[in-house]
């Protein structure tokens, strides 16, 4: 027998009873939802606990996962406490992105740089220097741009604890030394020349150029930069003789002592950066004399340096150094040499005892090279024939 529900359901239209399905659909679902959740498994005592990054992975931190792929633990224990402070909501992920990105140390130093702006022919001159032209019969004139590229390649042989090319640093500093007094005096004398000449206020007692040249400064050592403060002392030198040329101070004698041999200094101290030659030895060949001291040698021979390789001994030891020269870091070919040299050491010292070890054993146990006994036989057989006699 039907009840009255089973009886509504037959006598109702199709349409009505899938209406009246989906709404008893919807009724159900709303009931689930409201339903309490069911607690979570506590995980097994063996499985792995998650880690707080790991467990805040659902608030787009994804960012902080990969903690395991950083090698550096400062880096590892900074992640972390970024992953918990944004997960206590102390900052954003965005913020947190941002610090994470920030470099934990500086980087490498950027070579200082510029621009020098020159007036005078000889000052640019002074600066560039000049090719030579075999054609032309026009040797080479060495300039700052040369100076400076030779004294990074001297600067780093020095780091490298190669004697020649401190002795080329001690060359260069007395030049500079002795360039920089001549600039100083020079400019000195004609400034006061020129203030009491005529007892004239001149409006500009220096000559200047409607169009200045400017080049283009960024030098590796420090000592290039020193030429290049001699190039601009010697350009307002210049300035300052013309000036006193024009107005009749100065003769052409007086021009060709005051400008050219000051300009012939400067040159000089560029000039001495020619004197060094690589061989990549450092002070323990030179004290060892061995085969790369050698042919450290005759490089300079053929260099045409021969009598640059007169060195004092408180300069091969490393006592009298320039003031302005770079402390030594070693050098690579010299630890080889000391290495190689300690294995051969080992090699023959290890052979030595080897045969002197083979040589105890074979005394007194076997028979020499004539086939006669020896040792311990020998003493048997010399028992056997008492006995026997």
């Amino acid at each position: 027998m039907k009840t009255e529900k089973q009886q509504e359901d037959v006598d109702m239209p199709s349409s009505e009873q899938n209406n009246t399905n989906q709404e008893a659909t919807v009724s159900n679902n709303s009931d689930d939802d409201k339903s309490t959740p069911e607690p979570a498994s506590k995980p097994s005592p063996g499985s792995p606990q998650a880690s707080p990054s790991e467990k805040s992975a659902g608030n787009g931190m994804s960012a902080f996962l990969a903690i395991s792929s950083d090698s550096d633990p400062r880096a590892i224990a900074e992640k972390r406490k970024l992953n918990m402070a944004v997960a206590r909501g102390e900052m954003t992920q965005e913020e947190a992105d941002e610090i994470a990105k920030r470099p934990r140390t500086p980087g490498a130093f950027k070579s200082i740089s510029g621009e020098v702006t020159l007036r005078t022919k000889l000052a640019v001159s002074l600066f560039t220097g000049r090719r030579g032209n075999p054609s032309k019969h026009l040797s080479p004139i060495i300039g700052l741009t040369r100076f400076a590229k030779r004294s990074v390649e001297i600067w780093t042989a020095a780091e490298q604890d190669d004697p020649y090319a401190d002795h080329v640093l001690l060359h260069i500093e007395e030049a500079y030394d002795t360039a920089k007094k001549r600039l100083d005096n020079m400019t000195k004398d004609v400034g006061s020349a020129m203030e009491d000449y005529l007892d004239i206020d001149f409006e500009d007692s220096a000559m200047s150029s409607k169009k200045p040249t400017t080049l283009q400064a960024e030098f590796h050592c420090s000592w290039a930069w020193r030429g290049l403060k001699l190039v601009k002392q010697f350009d307002d030198l210049v300035k300052l003789a013309l000036g006193g040329k024009h107005i009749g101070l100065y003769t052409e004698e007086d021009w060709i002592a005051i400008v050219h041999e000051t300009g012939r200094g400067i040159r000089h101290m560029f000039l001495r950066s020619e004197y060094w030659i690589y061989t990549g030895i450092g002070r323990e060949n030179v004290k060892a004399d061995d085969r790369f001291a050698q042919e450290a040698y005759e490089k300079y021979v053929k260099g045409n340096r021969k009598d640059f390789l007169i060195l004092d001994d408180d300069v091969i030891n490393g006592v009298r150094r320039a003031k302005l020269s770079p402390k030594i870091k070693g050098n690579p070919r010299a630890e080889r040499f000391r290495a190689m040299n300690k294995l051969r050491d080992k090699a023959e010292n290890d052979g030595k005892k080897k045969k002197t070890s083979v040589i105890m054993k074979s005394s007194g146990k076997k028979t020499t090279d004539t086939g006669k006994p020896s040792g311990k036989k020998t003493l048997k057989l010399k028992k056997n024939a008492e006995r026997e006699s």
